[in-house]
């Protein structure tokens, strides 16, 4: 009746009937980019944690223009960048033209009408003190095949990349291959699994398949999820396990917490003070030398409007 499809409509499973819906759902979606393979686990473990220090307004008008402003002080070499951004669209075509107070200008067009479903095209041309640089990127998703390439024509490089998906699973391989020599210059490959809902585990082999990585991501309660990620290298030995977790407070207040193996210990709190301004706090420190190594602390607020 009308209860049970409301449930069904919510993702609630009832019986049979719900894990028909839940699988359909799942298998009936479009595939992965190889770009966002063991996303949610990065995400969880990178986002958030920075120690720059960070300013910013984001504004839109009536006639859909996007202002984008911000100044960031970076935490590694303590230099101030400032930026501007405007996104805005002709007809079809996306546009965002951005300056910064560093002298670099860049303009990229987004193009996703183009007649063919799932083909989306990608021009950026930027121009800064060291020269011009510029890209063309294609992407093509359909169903459970993805495609991905980025032709740099300045560096005279090209990078492709495929994935192909099936019932959660998805497999991908990318190559660089430098034009001029005639040569690939790298490859990594990629498997990874997701239920779709809740949970996703990953493995990539990056750097000419050097550098192992492993992760899973696990969305355990509405506001308590978990992230880890394995790291090995085969031409040094070296390994890197990394774990991470994220509890939402309330709907206005979060915080994250990440360890590794080396002793670095980074925390994270995300707070709305005002309606569209939200703080962001970061810290991290070496538990392995605390006697020696002062924490670094960073922040970012942010008004959205």
């Amino acid at each position: 009746g009308r209860r049970l499809d409301r449930r069904i409509e919510k993702g609630i499973d009832w019986g049979l009937g719900g894990l028909w819906v839940r699988r359909r759902s799942l298998w009936g979606a479009m595939v992965k980019l190889y770009a966002d393979l063991g996303k949610t686990a990065k995400k969880l473990l990178g986002d958030d944690f920075a120690q720059d220090k960070k300013i910013s307004a984001k504004t839109k008008t009536a006639q859909g223009l996007t202002f984008d402003v911000s100044q960031v002080q970076s935490a590694k070499s303590g230099e101030v960048d400032g930026t501007v951004s405007v996104k805005y669209k002709i007809k079809d075509t996306e546009f965002n033209t951005k300056l910064g107070t560093s002298g670099k200008a860049s303009t990229e067009a987004t193009m996703k009408k183009l007649g063919v479903d799932g083909l989306k095209v990608v021009v950026n041309a930027a121009y800064s003190a060291n020269g011009t640089a510029g890209t063309i990127k294609g992407e093509f998703v359909n169903g459970s095949v993805g495609i991905v390439s980025l032709l740099d024509p300045f560096k005279k490089t090209l990078v492709s990349s495929a994935t192909v998906g099936h019932e959660g699973f998805t497999a991908g391989a990318e190559a660089a291959y430098d034009v001029a020599s005639k040569q690939v210059k790298g490859y990594t490959g990629a498997l990874s699994f997701s239920d779709g809902k809740e949970a996703e585990v990953s493995l990539i082999a990056a750097d000419k398949l050097d550098h192992l990585k492993v992760s899973y991501f696990h969305q355990v309660r509405s506001d308590v999820a978990f992230a880890t990620e394995v790291s090995y290298k085969r031409s040094d030995g070296t390994k890197v396990l990394t774990m991470g977790a994220k509890y939402t407070v309330d709907k206005l207040t979060s915080l994250k917490a990440k360890i590794n193996s080396t002793g670095s210990l980074s925390l994270a709190y995300m707070q709305t003070i005002y309606p569209n301004t939200t703080l962001k706090l970061a810290s991290a420190v070496n538990v392995n030398q605390l006697e020696s190594s002062a924490p670094k602390v960073g922040f970012h607020v942010a008004y959205e409007a």
